[in-house]
């Protein structure tokens, strides 16, 4: 018997991310549609931002709860061994834990991400801005070239 079914390699999907990144760019030829979009657009953007900053914020105050956890449990280890904790060990003790470098090296990444969502929205609003100053090219060429707008048509 043969296998007919064929196996297609894996694809990485888009992110949200990149799916919205790639729509930065203004398709000069579709204004209208761009023009009643980029609202939408926009909007989508900063709710990914909000809740990337949300997420980040919610590990970082998690990051601050397990750093007093682990201070404490590296001071308690070096007073039962008959050592003074110094701060410098006890930073030291926190710097090598694997759950703390853990859950730091999660808190950069989720840093990263929110940082990457600011920078659309940002490059969304001035998306908003060249829209509008194409919008306003494109106006001022039809009216010098006799064009007819639907008000003057009223």
């Amino acid at each position: 018997m043969i296998n007919r079914t064929r196996t297609l390699p894996d694809v990485p999907k888009k992110s949200s991310y990149d799916l919205l990144r790639e729509r930065l760019r203004i398709d000069q030829n579709d204004l209208d549609n761009e023009l009643i979009e980029h609202p939408v657009l926009l909007e989508k953007v900063a709710l990914a931002h909000v809740l990337s900053t949300s997420t980040r914020d919610g590990q970082k105050e998690y990051l601050s709860h397990i750093q007093g956890r682990l201070s404490d449990n590296a001071r308690a280890t070096l007073e039962a061994s008959g050592k003074k904790a110094t701060v410098g060990q006890v930073d030291n003790a926190l710097a090598e834990d694997p759950e703390w470098q853990a859950e730091r090296s999660k808190f950069l990444e989720l840093c990263k991400d929110s940082d990457r969502w600011f920078a659309l929205k940002e490059a969304f609003q001035a998306r908003g801005y060249a829209l509008h100053n194409i919008a306003q090219i494109y106006v001022a060429r039809t009216k010098a070239e006799g064009g007819v707008y639907e008000r003057d048509m009223q």
